[in-house]
């Protein structure tokens, strides 16, 4: 890996190829060996190989697929027109997106911050249950792994994880007024909390919010009023620094079978707004599992220790 964090250049065909057939080698038999041409040849031949996969990559996906150096081949379908090109990182894959438009990420290690400021975009693991490792440590501060601010995306089946030295604005996953989604995640700050919301739409499922500093969910009415909602689903909080889930400030919280355990707060802090919890479990946590602020209309409460 280059010695700058995030440094990325583009490989020549031959390591382009390596990177991308490491499961189809054959192909590169068939161009190469079994064809008894010279090892003078090999780029070329890989480059043909390489264009081979190309053609044959899945309509309305892109494909991006990390290297020793993050490189990424894609091809790109939205609105029924489709194209093929290179991404030496997701950032640029999002920059080119249309809405509507899957990402299908490789396995491996991006160090990168992505940035969501319209396009409803997916972002998904592939092939599915791979390990992808999205990961932004930075000494600037305020820069979320991953930020929204506008239109709907959602990530599936990534690890998350962070460290930037802010007072405040603090998180690994920050929505501010968007619609974000996040399925099967794992997420993870050393500095911040892990997932923050401040206005928009928050959905979290199947997820692990875990080992970060502060909170692991931390939910905010926008700064403008605008309403912040959040459904969280089948996910364990735990190992927090602060508190499982915090509500303040007005926000909603619809919790159903979360588990929130072993953080150094609360469980569930829920400070000022609304919510309901449903078969949820808050227990082994250092400050108690519930606390019921004066300001917040609590529906269903069946959380136990």
């Amino acid at each position: 890996m280059d010695a700058k964090a995030g440094a990325l250049r583009r490989p020549d065909p031959c390591q382009l190829t390596c990177t991308l057939l490491a499961p189809v080698y054959g192909k590169l038999s068939r161009f190469g060996r079994a064809s008894g041409r010279s090892k003078r040849a090999k780029p070329l031949l890989c480059q043909q190989a390489a264009n081979e996969i190309l053609r044959s990559i899945t309509r309305r996906q892109i494909i991006a697929v990390p290297g020793e150096v993050l490189i990424a081949t894609a091809a790109i379908s939205s609105a029924g027109r489709e194209t093929s090109t290179g991404y030496q990182s997701i950032s640029e894959a999002i920059t080119a997106a249309a809405d509507g438009t899957v990402i299908n990420i490789g396995p491996g290690i991006y160090r990168e911050r992505l940035i969501f400021e319209g396009a409803s975009i997916t972002l998904q693991a592939s092939p599915k249950g791979s390990d992808v490792l999205i990961s932004h440590e930075t000494d600037k501060p305020y820069e979320a792994t991953v930020y929204a601010t506008s239109g709907a995306c959602t990530l599936r089946g990534l690890r998350i994880a962070h460290r930037s030295p802010s007072v405040a604005n603090n998180y690994a996953v920050f929505s501010q007024g968007a619609s974000l989604t996040l399925e099967d995640c794992d997420v993870t700050s050393t500095s911040g909390a892990g997932v923050g919301l401040e206005g928009g739409q928050l959905e979290v499922s199947r997820c692990r919010i875990h080992n970060c500093k502060q909170h692991g969910i931390a939910l905010f009415k926008g700064l403008d009023g605008q309403d912040g909602n959040a459904n969280v689903r089948d996910t364990a909080v735990f190992d927090n620094g602060l508190d499982g889930i915090l509500v303040k400030d007005g926000a909603r919280l619809e919790a159903d079978s979360v588990r929130a355990e072993h953080n150094a707060g609360h469980g569930f802090n829920l400070s000022s707004g609304t919510g309901a919890l449903t078969n949820c479990l808050s227990g082994n946590n250092a400050r108690g599992s519930i606390l019921l602020g004066d300001d917040f209309e609590l529906d269903r409460p069946s959380a136990s220790n």
